[in-house]
């Protein structure tokens, strides 16, 4: 994973991104905004964008899904910035315990 950019604007937020999810499945991704401190202040759940659905029609003309797993990806969200927030921490979830692997963290300006 490699950070590019990043921007920091005022107004309010939308939240109607498909990307987002409450209900986190392996392989997803977890951003944590973290304080000074590398505290916690608010995380958000983000559908692994390497795993791709696509829906097709097979051999027998009948719609089908089939999953695809991308080698690499762009990921561009907007997420509402707590004031305190000084870091941005994406990890991915390993397992059903919500365990997380580390994966990058930025440094806000």
């Amino acid at each position: 994973m490699q950070f590019v950019s990043y921007n920091i604007v005022e107004g309010s937020f939308k939240n109607s991104s498909f990307m987002f999810t409450d209900h986190p499945e392996i392989g997803d991704l977890k951003c944590i905004q973290l304080n000074k401190d590398s505290i916690p202040t608010d995380f958000i759940f983000i559908k692994n964008p390497l795993f791709k659905t696509i829906e097709y029609l097979n051999d027998s003309l009948i719609f089908d899904s089939k999953i695809m797993r991308l080698k690499n990806t762009t990921l561009s969200f907007k997420l509402p910035l707590h004031t305190e927030t000084k870091f941005i921490a994406i990890k991915e979830v390993i397992d059903s315990l919500q365990s997380t692997k580390p994966l990058i963290t930025t440094t806000l300006n």
